[in-house]
């Protein structure tokens, strides 16, 4: 395994696993601080990970993850599925975390 496939990798899933994390907590301090005091910085922050974080660690998935994982066991059926539908998943992931961002930015702006 290279670098970018093996140790590496899984670090860096775990970084940005543990990133979704912070997403989630930062988005709920951000929900209940509503509609009184906002936190505008983490407001921005939450922005930016939602306009390119998400999507760099969508196509870090489909792009290095899945396609190491389909190599590995590609006669597992129950595998190929579950790849396929965190395929699909991202799709729809990546659509709401753009609406979010856009809601955000409205909030932002007033």
């Amino acid at each position: 395994m290279s670098g970018k496939t093996g140790p590496a990798a899984l670090q860096r899933l775990a970084r940005e696993h543990h990133m979704q994390l912070e997403l989630c907590d930062a988005l709920e301090h951000i929900a209940d601080s509503l509609p009184g005091r906002i936190d505008f910085k983490l407001l921005r922050a939450v922005i930016g990970v939602l306009d390119n974080g998400m999507a760099g660690h969508f196509a870090f998935e489909e792009n290095v993850l899945f396609p190491l994982l389909r190599r590995s066991a590609s006669s597992d059926a129950s595998l190929i599925a579950a790849l396929n539908q965190l395929e699909n998943e991202h799709v729809r992931d990546s659509d709401l975390c753009h609406e979010l961002a856009e809601e955000l930015k409205a909030l932002a702006a007033h």
